[in-house]
């Protein structure tokens, strides 16, 4: 089994390097660089999301007023596809994949047939 290694581990036969490392001073904070997620953690979000600004902020968004739903073009795709052959949706996360397994489950349900469903945890 072979040991992984850190940033800074020496490695026999290899130079070290003399760079100076990234660690910001004792005592300053350095905010974690949303480029960067590797960074932040609980101690780091914390005091950010307490911030006059970033409170700020989040008061100005609102509430989204509401709005009926209108499907995306490749929902309807796979709805029309499903009632004629076997159809594999991939789409991110929230993009709407159980809409289509909904309306497909109450159309069948309607019809006096069955459905099953089943989804990863």
């Amino acid at each position: 089994m072979t040991r992984s290694r850190r940033p800074g581990d020496h490695r026999p036969g290899h130079k070290r390097s003399h760079k100076r490392s990234h660690a910001p001073e004792r005592g300053t904070h350095t905010p974690p660089s949303a480029s960067n997620p590797s960074e932040m953690n609980v101690n780091t979000v914390k005091p950010i999301a307490r911030s006059r600004q970033v409170r700020r902020l989040l008061e100005g968004i609102g509430t989204p007023l509401p709005a009926p739903f209108a499907p995306d073009q490749f929902q309807l795709e796979a709805l029309a596809r499903v009632e004629q052959e076997d159809v594999l949706v991939t789409a991110p996360t929230g993009s709407g994949k159980t809409w289509i397994a909904r309306e497909e489950i109450r159309r069948l349900l309607a019809a006096g047939r069955r459905a099953w469903y089943t989804s990863p945890l």
